[in-house]
């Protein structure tokens, strides 16, 4: 009997030690391999007995677990490919015919988050911290994806990398490094994003022109530039006090117009310019200052005096031509001067019809957009009347000198021209503008000496000429 119960204790003990759940097995890292997204997670083999098989699970939220896979026992490693990417927590249980280990240590993979500030041309890359080692993390190394460049390490979940100049794709993986002497590793996935960085225009040119009493100001942008937006600003002062006018959001043009529709051209001188703007609103490139070319005039006798302001005044090659019209004459009286006054001396032109207002406009070379140059206000001036006299003829049907008749520089609207003896006798009255005094009365020559004359015109403008005088009658 008492064989029995020793039997019966023998077999309930062997039973009781069966019973008892296996050591867990230790995780040593889980790794993914950058470049195929595959993972490995290790771990050292359990020191029990009976061990059969191991069973990989994916520890969820709220405790939930999923099993994904199975090895044998005398294997340490897994190997799988998640159809999502994403950030996770893996685990390994040991199994016995009958029992598991219920002792575990999640660990976990990362994922770096890429984000890019276009202020400041840094790229900050940040990942869960990796989860699992006793001993903890000693540093995480950066590459870069897919170069392989090691970029710097970190001693926390987050990283920066400075002066990003150029678009492209932005690849990164880490590498996590625990702490101790035999140290265990791990990398994460790798993640890539396609930066635009934002690039001022390498060139950004502008005019203003004037067209119908209106300031056009053109401007033509580099269109491989990228930038945020373009803005037009304008100012009374070169250097100053700009304010903006017009903005240009994601220009994807290379030439623009707008209209200074609150500008008198005629009186006022703006001055223009681009400014490129990022997604900050930071100015990051400005164009050179342009200005309507403001031209001025004043009238003296037969000599018309033109000043204007300088177009471009940070320009030092700008040149300019003057151009007159008159009725339907168009000439271009100067160019390529570098100065900004000039004296237009209509006496040199002579009579002709035109007579009444000359007008001028300077121009200067430019090349922006469609425009060829750069045109300033118009300016009219009426020329002062004149008459002009001689004061001897000779009337001997020479062909030479044969009249006496004023000489006008305009088309008078009323016009008498009388010649007196000097007893104040009319000996000729005329009403023509183009007739003269051939020295006759009634047909017959009168006796050499001195006669007196009265001209009475009156001009376009409603101005009265009147002139009187002496003129000597010279018989050869």
């Amino acid at each position: 009997m008492k064989s029995i119960l020793n039997c019966i204790a023998f077999i309930f003990l062997g039973t009781m030690l069966y019973a008892q759940a296996p050591d867990a097995p230790v995780v040593s890292s889980v790794s993914i391999d950058p470049f195929n997204d595959s993972a490995t997670l290790k771990w050292t083999i359990s020191p029990s007995a009976g061990i059969t098989e191991y069973w990989i699970f994916i520890e969820g939220a709220g405790g939930a677990r999923f099993k994904i896979g199975t090895v044998p026992y005398t294997r340490n490693y897994y190997r799988f490919k998640r159809s999502t990417i994403k950030e996770e927590g893996f685990s390994v249980e040991a199994h016995t015919a009958t029992q598991y280990s219920t002792q575990r240590v999640v660990h976990t993979s990362m994922l770096p988050n890429i984000l890019y500030d276009s202020c400041t041309n840094i790229i900050s890359l940040s990942w869960g911290a990796y989860q699992g080692w006793s001993s903890g993390v000693a540093v995480y190394k950066v590459f870069s994806y897919p170069a392989q460049v090691y970029m710097g390490a970190s001693t926390s979940a987050n990283f920066r990398i400075s002066n990003i100049l150029t678009s492209g794709n932005y690849g990164y993986y880490v590498l996590a490094i625990s702490n101790g002497t035999n140290a265990d590793s791990s990398f994460s996935y790798h993640a890539q994003r396609n930066i635009s960085v934002e690039k001022a225009p390498s060139y950004m040119n502008i005019a203003a022109t004037v067209s119908n009493g209106k300031v056009n100001v053109l401007f033509e942008l580099d269109p491989n530039g990228n930038v945020s937006e373009c803005v037009l600003q304008s100012s009374k002062e070169a250097s100053k006090d700009f304010v903006d006018k017009y903005t240009i959001t994601k220009p994807n043009a290379s030439v623009y117009t707008w209209v200074d529709d609150n500008l008198d051209a005629s009186k006022d001188r703006m001055y223009y310019r681009i400014v490129a703007m990022n997604a900050c609103n930071t100015s990051v490139s400005n164009s050179r200052v342009a200005n309507n070319i403001l031209l001025k005039a004043t009238n003296f006798e037969s000599i018309n005096k033109l000043d204007w302001t300088a177009y471009k005044p940070s320009d030092t090659a700008i040149t300019y031509s003057i151009v007159r019209t008159n009725k339907d004459a168009i000439e271009t009286i100067t160019e390529n001067i570098t100065y900004t006054l000039f004296s237009d001396n209509t006496d040199s032109i002579g009579f002709k019809d035109y007579l009444s207002d000359f007008c001028y406009y300077v121009e200067s070379p430019e090349t922006v957009g469609s425009i060829n140059n750069s045109l300033s206000n118009q300016v009219c001036l009426s020329v002062s009347p004149e008459i002009f006299m001689s004061n001897a003829f000779t009337p001997n049907a020479d062909g030479k000198n044969d009249l006496f008749k004023p000489i006008l520089e305009f088309i008078p609207v009323t016009y008498v021209f009388i010649v007196y003896n000097r007893w104040g006798n009319k000996l000729f009255e005329t009403k023509d503008f183009l007739a003269g005094w051939d020295g006759t009365m009634n047909g017959k020559p009168v006796a050499e000496g001195v006669y007196l004359y009265s001209v009475n015109a009156v001009a376009k403008d409603a101005k009265t000429v009147y002139k009187n005088g002496t003129v000597v009658l010279v018989k050869p």
